[in-house]
């Protein structure tokens, strides 16, 4: 396991609280990418639409910008047929938004966070191949962003605590990167609990151990972020990533429709901030609009 290589993230963080960017997916949806395709293919197919979503945030005053690899690992690519272009995806991701990042003046240049999502393939319980493939999984697609340049990895939207620690080891020994990672947890009558059934507390403490330089909660409603915000506080020291969805999505004339505006997102960010939130951004259904407003709410 290689130790984290000090970066700027660890001075940004200092200078708490650090405005992350929002969606990539859902923005790329509403400009025409199609749901079976993964959003990483625009990366080669269409990488003005990717900037273009890039841009918007940067303009906006996103002091991070995350790479659109979210699905750019073997297994996950492999599902939907790209399984032998993992390099390609990465690659054109980080040159991308580090291109975007390079035309900011000098001293404002946000940050670019490798994105690296779950693999989408589940393993059961104890069975050491199958985390392996995990394992391999994850240190190509970290070892293939850390090359490219980028300035942290951002794992994100894990419900399964097994495979987050796991993509977390293999990014320690793929990478000398700072690395935050992101959990996905669900309400229940004891609190909020990953998919194993553990608590949210015991998965922060687990990843906290493993070496995670910050730890989050994503793709959740802002309330039920805010909710689990005490649990992350109770169980760690770690600065607290935090990205909400733009409130729980419904289905309008077959397209996924997320109802939060901009200025209500920001409201409920900032009471976040003020709890203790460390860096705070916006998960699905969110736009640059509303980086805009969260940046005026804070201040």
């Amino acid at each position: 396991m290689s130790p984290a290589r000090p970066t700027p993230f660890a001075r940004l963080l200092a200078r708490r609280p650090v405005l992350l960017d929002g969606a990539l997916g859902t923005a790329l949806f509403a400009r025409g990418l199609e749901r079976h395709e993964p959003p990483d293919l625009w990366n080669v197919e269409q990488p003005d639409q990717v900037a273009q979503v890039h841009e918007s945030h940067r303009e906006a005053g996103s002091q991070v910008l995350q790479t659109n690899t979210f699905r750019s690992n073997g297994l996950a690519l492999t599902q939907c047929g790209y399984g032998d272009r993992v390099m390609e995806f990465n690659q054109r991701g980080a040159e991308i938004a580090l291109e975007c990042a390079t035309r900011s003046p000098q001293g404002q240049r946000p940050l670019v966070a490798g994105n690296i999502g779950p693999s989408g393939k589940s393993v059961p319980l104890g069975t050491g191949a199958g985390q392996q493939e995990w394992m391999d999984a994850f240190a190509q697609q970290a070892e293939a962003l850390t090359l490219s340049g980028v300035d942290y990895l951002g794992l994100e939207t894990f419900t399964d605590l097994t495979e987050a620690r796991v993509a977390l080891a293999a990014a320690r020994t793929a990478s000398d990167l700072e690395i935050s990672v992101s959990l996905v947890p669900a309400r229940s009558v004891n609190g909020y609990c990953l998919a194993g059934g553990e608590s949210l507390a015991a998965g922060l403490k687990v990843l906290a151990d493993a070496g995670a330089t910050a730890l989050g909660v994503n793709c959740m409603t802002g309330e039920d972020c805010l909710d689990a915000l005490s649990e992350y506080l109770a169980s760690t020291s770690l600065p607290l990533v935090m990205r909400p969805n733009a409130g729980l999505p419904r289905a309008e004339q077959g397209q996924l429709v997320y109802p939060q505006v901009p200025e209500d997102f920001a409201r409920q960010i900032v009471q976040a901030v003020r709890l203790g939130a460390a860096a705070v951004g916006g998960c699905c259904g969110t736009h640059a609009g509303f980086t805009a407003a969260l940046r005026t709410a804070l201040g």
